[in-house]
């Protein structure tokens, strides 16, 4: 018996800064819209929105939040995780039986733990934990799951009680690096897409897409590609499209070939219900806590990506998109919103809280500054730090997906900081004052020393 994930496509995570190019705009009626379930005026962010059938729903995001629905989306409950670090995925095995994983990044190191629940939600307990940080977990059935994250992708044929792993990055030669998502598309078929720095040569980055034939018991590498790939999600077994943080790629033959969409940019997300009903998320900008807003779009493709209906505007961060059925589907991002559509998508109403994001920060003052050595094992260096005006100021290295991992003063990072325990990755420098708010933020890659 497939998870409902294989029956109901969903998958999830983030993208990194370029450049906007247009999307065609919705063609739609009066009727044809988006409404809002669900808001906070909290800086809260879902990742992850999963549904078992048509009525029970969980979102999940950072710092432990899980919200529940058991009307079919008209309204969401928040419920006291407990859970100690954020959510980034959750994978239903029946209505009653749910599994979530989370990470949590204390005294330099990664922890993840895979958690249970028995009620559907309400509560939660701890199933397994190890060093390390997770991405993306589903179940093929009630005993047979695959987690993936850093180094690799785990499973378990026991129901979670034990993981281990199938596919390391390291010992494909790799430094370092992470599988990010994969998609099971039948009991034996799917694929997966990571990236990672390479132990050969400068250590460059090299996306790779993955594929396994036998429930995920093995997996080898199909392709490499430029860029860090973040999102994958197949109809079946041979149509199926990935993307990186430019480009969206679709394959036609089971990932053999694949061709490169310059129609669509940004997507990180997708929902795939057939050729002919196909949605994404979009984000053309990185998401960087401290901005309240972003640009955005919400997509759709009725002839499997040859063209796209949409349209960019200002507004939370969106993070996951799921559709029901070709008509029934929902958004969510920042502030915990959650947007839900019966009629295939449109406009967004004009109940949007819109007000949430008029104070966004003013990025046209935004400096550019020099950080180095980039990349970097150890210390990182600021030049120039004199060039920073108006009072006091400080500075945050985050992770990708916003997590701050350390702060402090120009003056100690004009004299270094030390990056040396953090895990190999792509990281963010975000420098602040009193006066300005965030006057520049640039990014940095760190890796481990040889």
């Amino acid at each position: 018996m497939l998870d409902v994930r294989l029956n109901q496509k969903k998958q999830k995570m983030k993208t990194y800064p370029i450049i906007p190019i247009v999307i065609l705009l919705f063609q739609v009626n009066a009727q044809s819209q988006w409404v809002v379930k669900n808001v906070s005026t909290s800086i809260e962010t879902i990742v992850e929105l999963k549904f078992f059938g048509d009525r029970v729903g969980l979102a999940v995001g950072i710092d432990g939040l899980i919200l529940k629905s058991t009307d079919a989306g008209e309204t969401w409950n928040k419920i006291d995780s407990q859970i100690d670090g954020d959510i980034n995925d959750v994978a239903f095995i029946s209505e009653d039986t749910v599994f979530l994983i989370s990470n949590k990044f204390d005294n330099g190191n990664f922890e993840f733990k895979i958690h249970e629940s028995t009620n559907g939600g309400e509560d939660w307990a701890e199933k397994f934990s190890d060093e390390g940080a997770l991405n993306c977990v589903q179940f093929i059935n009630s005993n047979e799951g695959l987690a993936s994250g850093y180094d690799g992708v785990f499973r378990t044929n026991n129901g979670g009680d034990t993981w281990n792993i199938v596919f390391s990055m390291t010992e494909n030669d790799f430094e370092f690096g992470e599988v990010r998502r994969f998609d099971m598309v039948s009991d034996s078929v799917g694929y997966a897409v990571g990236s990672g720095a390479s132990s050969i040569g400068n250590h460059p980055f090299i996306g790779i897409i993955l594929k396994t034939e036998n429930g995920g018991q093995n997996w080898q590498i199909i392709k490499e590609v430029g860029g860090i790939l973040r999102e994958v999600d197949f109809i079946d077994e041979e149509l199926g499209f990935i993307s990186n943080e430019v480009h969206t790629f679709k394959t036609t033959d089971g990932g053999i070939t694949w061709d490169t969409l310059d129609n669509i940019e940004g997507v990180v997300d997708f929902s795939l219900l057939s050729i002919n009903s196909i949605f994404t998320v979009n984000r053309p900008d990185a998401y960087i806590p401290g901005f309240t807003t972003t640009t955005f779009a919400i997509s759709k493709s009725i002839d499997f990506g040859e063209s796209w209906d949409g349209e960019f505007m200002n507004g939370a961060h969106m993070e996951t998109v799921f559709f029901m059925s070709d008509s029934v589907g929902f958004v969510a991002g920042g502030y915990s919103i959650i947007m839900k559509t019966e009629t295939c998508g449109g406009e967004i109403r004009g109940d949007y809280p819109w007000d949430l994001f008029v104070n966004s920060v003013d990025t046209g003052h935004l400096q550019e500054f020099k950080i180095y050595p980039n990349p970097c094992t150890n210390i990182l260096r600021l030049d120039e730090a004199g060039r920073i005006p108006n009072g006091k100021a400080g500075y945050s290295v985050l992770s990708i997906d916003g997590e701050v991992k350390n702060r402090g003063t120009i003056y100690e990072l004009n004299h270094g900081v030390d990056v040396s325990t953090l895990p190999g990755g792509i990281y963010f420098l975000r420098i602040e004052n009193e006066i300005d708010g965030i006057i520049g933020i640039e990014k940095f890659i760190k890796i481990k020393e040889d």
